[in-house]
């Protein structure tokens, strides 16, 4: 009853806030003006850094603007000719209802009256499809229904991974049946290019040597409670030296140990013996310089697979998972080695076959109809100036 009350609160708000809002609409849209957001205004990063930075590259005369929670912080951005604004101020609710092209990674807050003469993008912040969201959760209570149709009226255009992220997520968790670009993550593009000066930054970043390899522990999305609870259950650390000494006997070479945690969680350190990369701000550079993955549910799999390299998933909490959110499609259907304990884990790294590995996810990839072929961003970048 009491979260009933809360989002019926909510609708209120955001019914008002919607019609008051509507007055900016006195002021012209400018054809010229893009405005970027990444992670509702957390980072410069992902997919709408790539667009943005192509832009800059191509050295198109468009106005820039990024929205930040805290602008301060990327104030560095000004000198590459950004106009900065922090979200939910005059400044920022003026330049998203004016800019006549707007480009997250996730939804825009719905209080916010976008004009259907405007171009709103969605990029979306997970390529394939695992885990279930919106609609297909087993979360999911019906109560968000009316901010979901919202949302769906709002964004025009998603960019798409594959076809079976146009099934499962677009049309079945957002309700979503709009123009799709069927041009994979611009984010993605990295991993089909050959740039070494990216794991040169990376290393010494962390003070690495370049001779050494890497691999990276990057669990998934939960509320900072559970993340917290998660990651403090002593079932649930992974031991980082057996992992290590596991991964230096497979694959040879002398690897070191990167934990990235969510980005809603920035305090917590996994223990001694790794380095923590969760504020490092670009997700991509990290699994580009990763020589191997672990992770739980994360969609980060999506991307690394693009690349053939080594993948593992440590699910500690697999039958909870699947009770409290579930999966697409089952688990054990993934390319990748499961294991639901430290040992488990260590039997995967020392038995791993890298010929079978990449049959399967040749497989998967064909299976999911995967989209991403290093060329998603120019292809938006030039759909977006089309648009303009």
């Amino acid at each position: 009853m009491k979260n009933k009350t809360h989002v019926v609160f909510k609708k209120i708000i955001v019914i008002i806030s919607r019609f008051f809002l509507k007055f900016f609409w006195i002021f012209k849209i400018d054809d010229n003006k893009i405005l970027f957001m990444s992670f509702n205004g957390l980072q410069y990063s992902d997919s709408p850094k790539s667009i943005s930075d192509n832009i800059l590259e191509k050295k198109i005369k468009i106005k820039q603007v990024w929205a930040f929670h805290d602008k301060s912080k990327f104030v560095k951005l000004e000198k590459k000719g950004m106009i900065l604004s922090n979200i939910n101020s005059l400044h920022f609710i003026f330049h998203v209802l004016t800019s006549k092209a707007i480009i997250v990674n996730d939804f825009v807050n719905t209080f916010l009256p976008i004009r259907k003469s405007q171009i709103l993008l969605n990029t979306w912040h997970g390529g394939g499809s695992f885990k279930t969201v919106g609609m297909t959760s087993k979360s999911w209570t019906g109560y968000d229904l009316f901010f979901y149709k919202i949302h769906r009226k709002m964004t025009n255009t998603f960019v798409s991974s594959s076809s079976y992220f146009n099934d499962t997520v677009l049309k079945r968790s957002f309700l979503y049946n709009g123009n799709v670009l069927e041009y994979g993550m611009p984010r993605n593009d990295v991993f089909f290019k050959n740039k070494p000066e990216i794991k040169i930054k990376v290393k010494k970043h962390f003070g690495i040597e370049e001779n050494k390899k890497i691999v990276l522990y990057a669990p998934t999305h939960r509320d900072i409670a559970n993340a917290v609870d998660f990651l403090s259950d002593k079932e649930n650390v992974i031991n980082v030296d057996n992992c290590i000494k596991a991964l230096n006997e497979r694959f040879g070479g002398e690897f070191c140990f990167l934990f990235r945690a969510h980005h809603i969680i920035t305090d917590y350190n996994l223990n001694g013996t790794s380095h923590n990369a969760t504020k490092y701000p670009d997700m991509q550079e990290l699994l580009y310089t990763a020589d191997v993955l672990f992770t739980d549910y994360s969609s980060c799999m999506w991307d690394f697979s693009l690349m053939k390299k080594p993948s593992f998933v440590f699910a500690t909490d697999l039958n909870k998972y699947i009770n409290d959110r579930d999966f697409f499609m089952n688990i054990y259907d993934w390319p990748f080695p499961i294991a639901k304990d430290n040992d488990e884990l260590t039997d995967n790294i020392l038995n791993f076959d890298n010929n079978k590995f990449n049959l399967k996810i040749n497989k998967y990839l064909k299976e999911l109809g995967a989209f991403e072929k290093g060329s998603a961003t120019q292809k938006v970048t030039d759909w977006i100036l089309s648009n303009l």
